[in-house]
């Protein structure tokens, strides 16, 4: 199951690129990520209240500042969505001053684009929970190798969508990746 749960991440997780890259011609790119976050965190609220909140202690908002600042791993307490929510929370609000002051108009790049920045907040959303579903449920050797192909399906969805035609060495890698997901899927 954590096969399949992974490969439909690394699908979305294209999509969530596409998208980017749409919106990425009409705002700057702060604000896109800013946004993406703001949108797909009430999704994930959505998980906390049905995980439930973990007891917390001070390793726990000492590791989620320090991933924050520093993009390192927190001590995870049982309930990994709540991390994440909290992470989200700290990087909104401790963006948001820092997006105001490099991009005063953000909230009408935001609101000239609502309808692509709730897809994307809302699919970037469903990636992160499916993805800490995937690691769950296999070996995160296996399933991190299974989420970068990512990389085959933006190369798919940027030719449909865009035209983006990619280099013969390029779809040579592909092949090789693709022979590689094979391998791991008989192998299991």
């Amino acid at each position: 199951m954590w096969f399949y749960t992974a490969l439909i991440t690394s699908v979305i997780t294209a999509i969530i690129a596409i998208v980017g890259k749409k919106l990425v011609a009409n705002v700057s790119a702060s604000v896109l990520t800013w946004a993406t976050l703001v949108l797909a965190t009430p999704i994930i609220f959505i998980f906390v209240l049905k995980e439930g909140v973990p007891q917390l202690n001070y390793l726990f908002l000492l590791g989620v500042t320090g991933s924050v600042l520093f993009y390192t791993a927190s001590p995870f307490p049982q309930n990994t969505t709540f991390t994440l929510f909290i992470e989200n929370l700290m990087v909104i609000f401790g963006l948001l001053p820092v997006l105001y002051v490099r991009n005063k108009n953000f909230h009408q790049q935001i609101t000239g684009n609502i309808k692509l920045f709730l897809l994307l907040g809302l699919i970037n959303a469903v990636s992160t929970m499916l993805g800490f579903s995937a690691i769950g449920g296999g070996s995160i050797g296996l399933v991190a190798t299974i989420l970068k192909t990512q990389v085959l399906f933006v190369l798919l969805f940027s030719y449909i969508a865009f035209k983006d035609k990619p280099k013969f060495e390029t779809l040579m890698g592909s092949v090789v990746m693709i022979a590689g997901v094979v391998l791991i899927k008989i192998g299991l």
